[in-house]
């Protein structure tokens, strides 16, 4: 009897087995993957993932460990076994024919994920080595790989491990077969098809290493609280009382909501959305102006499709964490039971990765495994591409449910090729709904890797008399100089304006102009002033939110400075924007938060501005500066449009701003690091492949792709971050609360603290981190996996995340 985990219990102690462990994981990983038609793949992966913990090593480990006694974390390999096994029993080194390249496939795709259950590693790496012919060189008796064996077939016969492979070889070869004909159909030019199909085939291979993390992580959580959660049913019916309960709520808000041009035109956009669509599955276009609630009528959309084709989930995704709250707040309002809405906003864990052992604290993770999700496009992001494992067991849920891309326009333009192949293989694969929204919605269908378009795209045609009472604002381009103006010429500009009208909203480009600005007008007297930005965490946020809605309803005065995190979804409206210089999108979402609702009875002004200052700063977030480019040239090729200026705002120019936006971006299309395109690495792998290919005579290896050298370096954004918990309000009692919970036997008690944090977190910089670690100004907990900020650096009045430097000045 090999023991795979121990725990306290109230009599002593209780020991899982290896058997009972691996058999339990391997009828939730079969179960994950019923969907891509995968079961008897993901039952073996299951069955042999911790095959290297049969050996007396590894129980000698586990039982220092409990005891207490230091050991190093990972010092016994356990995730090599599983892969030699495998490739001794089933790989063909000379493999020829189509039936032994598809034995090899299915054995790696086995292997691979049993290989990297506890971290990623290289197929082929960037050194033009074998992260597979690494693990076979592995020195056997250093990891007792043949006792590990033969204590492995005391329970479970080799007969039934060759029964399920050669199921397996069928089920991969369907799926390979449906790759190579999603990528003939979708790519047009021929050269790019093996591309793709080696993409996708990654794709494949991260969801069922995907299912194997969420069955392991999930069976050890259940084990170590002796109990398993109780799991909510989701079916047609569970879906249908939501819609039913969501109906009635809207029936009643309908009848008591004023009657005017808006509110007619919101209400027919959401009727036809209610009636869904008949494809269980496909990529779906919204495109609406701002201000045609887009929320309610994507919930209605979503419940109807979950309850005719019986979806997992339904996930709500937003580019920025202002959306994700006001949306969440509004999503609430229409489901019956808030339990099954889960946010999640920020990763509080720090993941530890490659390692061989499971991180305890890694069980706290999110596992997305509620009926409704509500999150970020960088989270989702995150689950496609980032190395983690805590990401990647996320995948599972993306599978067979509806998805709802919010403002999809703020995808950053490096991932582009990367974001529209795995939106493919989530539809057509995994049999999701995913639906893009936008009222700037890219050309998405003309790139080439595009989104494959379901037949109907279109939820709702464009018909001009339906957006015309949504023309709410006129440009004015009278303080518009495009080489750009000082922060001082800007806040004399904002004076002169808000002179003239009670609310003006000033959006800026980055965090550093929108604090100078704020500081020059802040001894100001004649009006109030607010600030928002990500450096507030998300109750901050709402509290500002909440005062600034006040004091527009109150008619007083007001002047909010804010980045770009207020541009879109954001429910409030100012009679006056200001938007410095980005793209077109950006200004046209912006413009959304001015006269939102026809309140001031009137075309009120949005105009643009250039600032100087934003041109350093722009050099460093690309996304932002090719936008730019692409607004400066339609407005150079119109001349500003004089006389017309309000032609900005029309779909011609929309469609122009874009195809000028793919030309400025084409070059930037594949993510970039260190000199390696993680699109590349992702499919192909060409030059690292080949080189390898020439030197070992090809080795019959199918899978070339340099998993974990992508997975370590990928970033949404350019430049790394973690979450911290800041001091604010409640959350002074919750870290206290988790201060007195530092015990690996706590974890239930832990996580319900860290549920009620996460809306206490922002996200800081490296260099940030290490500054304040260095001024004495971030706490860890649990070894290093949870920071927490001082108060000192924090303003609670206005400004959130404050750093500085040696001098005292502020630091961005």
């Amino acid at each position: 009897m090999n023991i795979a985990h121990i725990r306290t219990t109230e009599d002593g102690q209780r020991i899982q087995t290896v058997e009972e462990h691996c058999r339990n994981v391997a009828n939730i990983t079969a179960k994950n993957l019923v969907t891509l038609d995968l079961y008897h793949t993901g039952y073996l992966a299951g069955l042999l993932h911790d095959i290297g913990k049969c050996t007396h090593l590894f129980d000698e480990y586990i039982k220092a460990s409990f005891k207490g006694e230091i050991v190093r974390r990972g010092s016994v390999n356990h995730t090599f076994a599983g892969v030699i096994f495998l490739f001794e029993r089933y790989f063909c080194i000379n493999a020829k024919t189509k039936d032994d390249i598809l034995r090899n496939l299915t054995c790696e795709i086995i292997s691979y994920s049993i290989g990297a259950h506890h971290g990623l590693f290289d197929c082929i790496s960037i050194k033009n080595e074998s992260g597979f012919d690494y693990r076979l060189e592995k020195n056997r008796k250093e990891i007792c790989y043949d006792e590990a064996i033969n204590n492995f077939c005391k329970w479970s016969s080799l007969d039934e491990i060759d029964k399920e492979f050669e199921i397996a070889i069928n089920e991969i070869a369907n799926a390979f077969s449906k790759i190579k004909k999603n990528s003939y159909e979708t790519i047009t030019n021929r050269s790019n098809i093996k591309i793709a199909t080696y993409y996708l085939l990654g794709m494949l291979q991260r969801t069922v290493l995907a299912a194997l993390i969420d069955a392991d992580r999930e069976d050890t959580m259940n084990f170590m609280q002796d109990n398993k959660e109780s799991i909510i049913k989701v079916n047609s019916a569970f879906w249908l009382k939501e819609l039913s309960f969501m109906e009635n709520k809207l029936s009643i808000l309908n009848s008591n909501v004023t009657q005017s041009e808006i509110n007619i035109r919101r209400q027919y956009f959401s009727n036809i959305l209610s009636r869904g669509i008949e494809e269980k599955y496909g990529i779906y276009k919204l495109n609406l102006p701002t201000g045609a609630g887009k929320t309610l009528s994507t919930l209605r959309f979503a419940l109807k499709q979950a309850s005719k084709f019986e979806k997992k989930h339904i996930i709500f995704l937003m580019p920025f964490l202002s959306i994700l709250d006001q949306n969440s707040h509004i999503i609430r309002k229409f489901i019956s039971n808030k339990d099954i809405i889960l946010e999640h906003h920020s990763n509080i864990i720090k993941d530890d990765m490659n390692s061989n052992e499971l991180n305890r604290y890694e069980l706290l993770s999110e596992s997305w495994d509620a009926p409704i999700i509500i999150s970020t496009l960088v989270q989702f992001l995150n689950i496609l591409f980032d190395g983690r494992t805590t990401s990647i067991r996320r995948m599972i849920a993306l599978m067979d449910s509806v998805i709802v891309i919010d403002e999809v326009q703020s995808l950053p333009p490096n991932l582009m090729y990367m974001f529209t192949l795995a939106m493919d293989f989530l539809a057509y694969f995994c049999n999701s709904t995913i639906v893009f929204c936008s009222a700037t919605m890219p050309e998405f269908d003309t790139l080439d890797y595009r989104v494959d378009f379901s037949k109907h795209c279109d939820l709702i045609s464009y018909n001009e008399k339906d957006w015309e009472p949504f023309k709410r604002n006129t440009v004015n381009l009278k303080y518009y100089i495009n080489t750009g103006i000082s922060c001082d010429e800007v806040t004399q500009d904002i004076l002169e304006i808000i002179s003239n009208v009670k609310s003006l909203l000033v959006i800026c480009n980055t965090k550093k102009s929108a604090s100078e600005i704020f500081n020059k007008l802040l001894n100001k007297n004649n009006f109030r002033l607010f600030y928002i930005s990500t450096s507030l965490c998300m109750v901050h946020r709402k509290k500002v939110l909440d005062d600034i809605n006040d004091a527009l309803r109150s008619d007083e005065k007001i002047i909010c400075i804010a980045t770009q995190l207020v541009e879109a979804g954001v429910d409030f409206s100012f009679e006056s924007v200001i938007r410095m210089e980005a793209g077109l999108d950006n200004f046209i979402q912006s413009a959304g938060r001015c006269n939102r609702n026809g309140e001031y009875n009137k075309l009120c002004q949005v105009y643009l501005m250039k600032l100087q200052d934003d041109n350093m700063a722009l050099s460093r977030l690309p996304s932002i500066q090719k936008s730019r480019e692409s607004m400066e040239e339609l407005l150079y090729y119109h001349q500003n449009f004089q006389g017309n200026e309000d032609a900005i705002f029309e779909n011609s120019s929309i469609k122009e701003y874009y195809n000028y936006w793919n030309i400025n971006s084409s070059r930037n299309f594949s993510y970039t690091y260190n000199g390696e395109e993680l699109f590349d690495l992702l499919s192909v792998n060409k030059k690292h492949a080949l080189a390898y290919q020439m030197e070992h005579n090809n080795c019959g290896h199918v899978l070339l792709q340099a998993f974990n050298e992508s997975g370590k370096d990928f970033k949404v954004f350019y430049d790394n971050t973690i979450d911290v918990i800041v001091p604010y309000g409640n959350s002074l009692y919750l870290i206290d609360e988790l201060r007195n919970l530092n015990s690996w036997y706590e974890l239930t008690k832990i996580r319900n603290v860290l549920d009620r944090l996460k809306p206490y977190t922002i996200s800081i910089y490296e260099w940030q981190k290490k500054t304040l670690e260095e001024q004495g100004k971030l706490e860890s907990l649990f070894d290093d996996s949870i920071y927490i900020l001082d108060a000192s650096a924090y303003d609670s009045d206005y400004l959130g995340l404050i750093v500085k430097n040696t001098h005292g000045a502020l630091i961005f």
